[in-house]
């Protein structure tokens, strides 16, 4: 399990990196890193081998939380 630590710490990295316009708070940055994990383990096992995967999953994760923000208000 620690071994993949730094690989789901890099992607929290990533979703972290939210412009403030889109992040309006730091529980924004934190609900943001939480379900950016959730699809980190869900895609454990598909697109190996390709590129930008770590960063997709960032910037799914900061979608879903803007849409459901969006939904809420």
């Amino acid at each position: 399990m620690l071994r993949e630590l730094p690989v789901a710490l890099y992607c929290g990295a990533f979703a972290g990196m939210t412009s403030p316009l889109v992040a309006g708070s730091y529980s924004f940055i934190i609900l943001a890193g939480l379900m950016s994990g959730i699809i980190l383990a869900i895609s454990k096992t598909s697109f190996h081998g390709f590129g930008g995967k770590l960063g997709t999953i960032a910037f799914g994760g900061v979608c879903c939380v803007s849409l459901i923000i969006y939904i809420l208000n």
